[in-house]
């Protein structure tokens, strides 16, 4: 899953016209409470928009039957990074402010 939407947001997937229509977000009416958007959206498939000093995210959340799972891409940290966390826990919010912390701890890490 990783692999997918980090070869999506890198340019090996989709040209750029449809990655850019896939990008344009469409904003809920407000914070997601529970979550870790400081501004979000919806586009194509996709939740986009920020994770406050994480910088944007793009991705997706969801959980199913005892488990909840979150794919984002942190296109604004250098190296960008794709991460995803998976929990046995009942809100999506959860694992999104895992991914939120999975980027960050990568941005810090010595290469």
């Amino acid at each position: 899953m990783t692999g997918l939407l980090h070869g999506l947001f890198t340019g090996h997937l989709l040209g750029p016209e449809a990655l850019a229509q896939m990008l344009i977000r469409h904003p809920p009416g407000g914070a997601i409470a529970g979550r870790p958007w400081t501004e979000c959206g919806y586009g194509l498939g996709l939740m986009s928009g920020r994770f406050g000093p994480a910088g944007r995210a793009i991705g997706h959340s969801g959980g199913g039957p005892f488990n909840v799972v979150a794919v984002y891409h942190f296109p604004d940290l250098a190296p960008t990074v794709t991460v995803a966390s998976f929990a046995d826990a009942p809100h999506e919010g959860e694992v999104a402010f895992a991914a939120r912390d999975g980027a960050r701890r990568r941005l810090a890490a010595p290469n």
